[in-house]
Parts: C-alpha cells; sequence; structure tokens
C-alpha cells in the first residue's frame, strides 16, 4: 500500500490555490507528472465541509507526496473557454487529475483553472494554553484513544489511499465520555493541578481561564466534581 507524506507548509502559510500547491509540490519534489485532487470525509467544522488537497504519487517508491490546501465546502474556478469565475461543490474536485499548468480535468469531464477553494471560517481559534487544557481534561478522563477520529473513518477501504491519516477531536464521543457518572467532569482546581504537574514549567491558567476554555469546547461547569452539575451545548468548534 503506498504510504502518504504531508509536504510541510511554508513559512508564509498553507497555500491557498491549487497553483500554489504546484509550486510547493515542485519545490519539494523533483519530479513532472500529473497530480491528483483528494478531497477527504466531511469535518466537524461546518456544514458539508471537507479536507482538500493535492496528491503527487511516485510508482518508483510507491509514496504519495500530499499538499493540504484549506478545508472547504466550495471551490472557486475557471472553466476552459471563459474568464468567469465560478463556484463549485467541493465533491465536484475529488479525483480531479491536474497537470503541470493547473488545469484540472474533472469526473464529468470539465476542465477549469484557477482552482481555489473558499476556506471554511473556524467559529473558534484556540490559544496555547487553551490547546493545552484541553489536553489536560482528555488525559484526566481517559479519553486519549477515546474521543480521537482518523479522516478515514468510514471510507471504504479501497478509497482511503488519498485521505491522510489525520486524527481529530470527536466531539459528540467527548461528551459522551464526560456524560458517563463514573467519569464525571474533573472541577476546575483539579484541571488546574494537573495543568500543572504537566506543564511544570509554565505559569498555571486562573480558574476562570479554565471555565472560559471549557466553555468554548461547548463545556457549562459550576467546578465541582459531580456528572449533574455540568451541562454540555453543541460546540461549533474544532481541533
Amino acid at each position: 500500500m503506498s504510504s502518504i507524506h504531508i509536504v510541510p507548509e511554508p513559512a508564509v502559510g498553507r497555500p491557498r490555490t491549487i497553483a500554489h500547491a504546484l509550486d510547493l509540490l515542485r519545490a519539494y519534489v523533483v519530479a513532472e507528472c500529473d497530480t491528483v485532487i483528494s478531497v477527504g470525509p466531511p469535518l466537524p467544522i461546518a456544514k458539508r465541509t471537507q479536507s482538500f488537497c493535492l496528491n503527487l504519487k511516485i510508482e518508483e517508491h510507491d509514496i504519495t507526496h500530499a499538499v493540504l490546501l484549506p478545508a472547504c465546502s466550495k471551490v472557486q474556478a475557471i472553466r476552459e473557454g471563459s474568464s468567469t469565475v465560478g463556484t463549485f461543490q467541493v465533491e465536484d474536485f475529488d479525483g480531479a487529475l491536474v497537470n503541470s499548468n493547473g488545469v484540472a480535468v474533472l469526473k464529468n469531464g470539465m476542465r477549469v483553472r484557477g482552482i481555489e477553494p473558499v476556506p471554511t471560517p473556524l467559529p473558534k481559534k484556540f490559544s496555547e494554553v487553551d490547546q493545552q487544557v484541553r489536553t489536560v481534561l482528555i488525559e484526566m478522563i481517559k479519553g486519549e484513544r477515546k474521543v480521537f477520529k482518523s479522516l478515514r473513518k468510514g471510507v471504504p477501504k479501497s478509497d482511503r489511499k488519498g485521505v491522510p491519516n489525520f486524527q481529530f477531536l470527536d466531539f459528540s464521543a467527548l461528551y459522551k465520555r464526560l456524560a458517563r457518572p463514573s467519569i464525571g467532569i474533573p472541577s476546575l482546581k483539579e484541571i488546574q493541578t494537573a495543568y500543572s504537574i504537566k506543564y511544570e514549567n509554565e505559569r498555571a491558567p486562573t480558574l476562570s481561564k479554565i471555565s472560559e476554555t471549557l466553555k468554548n469546547l461547548g463545556i457549562y461547569t459550576t467546578g465541582k466534581r459531580n456528572p449533574k452539575s455540568y451541562s454540555l451545548c453543541k460546540a461549533a468548534t474544532v481541533s
């Protein structure tokens, strides 16, 4: 089975267009051949949002180099013979062949250029401290192997080669685990203490900061370790 290697993002950030992704591939991989657009399964960001990447498979070494573009539900492109930018569904580009000039041939035979995914805005952007608090919470409830899901889950085995094996936080699984009477949510003080132990060289966040982070995760708490003392809301956040 072909292995997948994610091309590192440049210092200026993730490429926004297929043309930029091709330039990055040329700088990273010494090979000139057609590439393939891969659209992954829906992500827990917003309705119909899916991962979007450009893949270059080197048959000789059985390895696929992938460049990630912004997750999206819509893609803008120009049809061959036209100068007008049109908007397409992200699914229309799955499996599209892209030549060295950035022209893609969709499965329906349509040829398009100037391909640019329209990024789905993320409702929340976690700071480093937010990420650390989230990590501490997940470790405290022993959820490391329970609350993360692979992008490949639910994808037929025959289609998995083009989907990076990324892990993302499954909020529904997190909520279900917290709702179990035998687990519940740790108190703010317990989370603060666990944070100090794990990140001993850093200053622990205040209780109010921890509470704010939990709310951004869709978790509301009174601060007591009691399953009845907290509630879960529909979170519109992403890992």
